[in-house]
């Protein structure tokens, strides 16, 4: 099965799995309403992509991926989701999850993730998404100097419980070689007030030349509706359009 490099990438970001278990179990051979359910949304101005994701588990929110019964066993405001199996994609990091990508000029306010239990019986459960942020500073085309501190600040409301802003320098010198990605990227979070620092230390890593900042807005939250219910946890994201600035010593 083939799956779209960037949203694969964006699908193991966003649920970041690190050591959790990439086994699969069908949706039969479990109970059904111990299920623990992840749910993705995330926005990108920049090229009005909303990319939505999906992932079930037994055993707690890191215990096996579930398959679910049905081919379209999940959807998002009745549009279903697609299967994806870890063990045949390229990355082979995540087990089974769902996801979908659309073209939208901006994102709801709520999406309503629907998925079957058991013969007429669903479970929706509901994801808020994060208001619109934007990088007030740096302006575009501004120089960023790799021997000082940079500030970044952001527009938009105060930020909420269970929301961070993250913003992100990503050099565009030499995207092509994958082994210096991580070299590539100097990043910082806050969660509370206007504005954020990224050191120095990590924007010396940059190459000199053309970079972007951008800043996300993330709400997060984990939940039990009763001593039964597996839980769900949520996650979203508002991607700013990138400011185009340069890297310089």
């Amino acid at each position: 099965m083939k799956i779209h490099a960037s949203l694969a990438l964006a699908t193991v970001t966003a649920f970041s799995f690190g050591c959790w278990s990439t086994d699969t179990v069908d949706q039969r051979d479990v109970n059904a309403k111990t299920i623990h359910r992840s749910y993705s949304v995330k926005f990108s101005e920049a090229e009005s992509n909303l990319d939505l994701a999906a992932q079930f588990r037994v055993g707690g929110a890191t215990g096996t991926t579930v398959r679910l019964e049905s081919a379209d066993g999940i959807k998002v405001e009745e549009e279903p989701l697609e299967l994806f199996d870890g063990e045949e994609s390229s990355f082979n990091l995540t087990g089974t999850f769902y996801s979908k990508r659309t073209k939208v000029e901006k994102p709801e306010s709520l999406y309503a993730f629907k998925w079957q239990v058991d013969g007429d019986q669903s479970i929706t459960d509901v994801i808020a998404m994060p208001e619109k942020i934007a990088v007030t500073l740096p302006t575009a085309d501004a120089q960023i100097g790799k021997q000082a501190n940079l500030t970044v600040t952001f527009s938009g409301s105060e930020l909420a419980d269970h929301e961070t802003v993250t913003a992100y320098v990503v050099s565009k010198v030499g995207q092509d070689d994958k082994s210096k990605e991580q070299d590539s990227i100097a990043t910082a979070s806050v969660k509370a007030g206007e504005a954020l620092v990224i050191n120095a230390e990590a924007l010396q890593k940059l190459p000199l030349g053309a970079a972007q900042i951008r800043v996300e807005r993330t709400k997060s939250d984990s939940r039990k509706e009763n001593k039964i219910d597996g839980g769900a946890s949520r996650r979203s994201t508002y991607e700013s359009a990138p400011v185009n600035v340069t890297i310089v010593e």
